[in-house]
């Protein structure tokens, strides 16, 4: 399965490690994005598709691991801008409702 992934900081990129060691291939978009950045996720085994159109495109899931719910709603505001896919979910990292969220909402009826 392609696998998007937005912001691989520390914990992005070690949900990435672990999709791609389980066969995934896991995409994630370098612009704008700082040096440290880069070397995680090549560190890591994560494709570089360069834009956030190229990701969506590309992707059947797009995960974002992100900060505060501040920033979350930021992303997925400019995600779907994008014109996200319908695996897009969102969970913010310490927020343990957009957790409980992301479960509901992907929870066989």
């Amino acid at each position: 399965m392609n696998v998007g992934l937005l912001h691989p900081e520390a914990m992005g990129a070690a949900m990435g490690a672990a999709l791609v060691g389980n066969g995934h291939e896991v995409l994630w978009a370098s612009t704008c994005r700082s040096d440290a950045t880069r070397a995680r996720a090549e560190a890591e085994g994560l494709l570089d598709v360069e834009s956030l159109d190229a990701l969506t495109a590309r992707s059947e899931v797009v995960i974002s691991i992100c900060p505060p719910e501040h920033a979350a709603e930021q992303i997925a505001s400019t995600f779907a801008a994008a014109g996200q896919p319908d695996g897009f979910r969102r969970a913010a990292a310490g927020q343990p409702d957009g957790f409980r969220q992301v479960a509901a909402e992907t929870s066989p009826q």
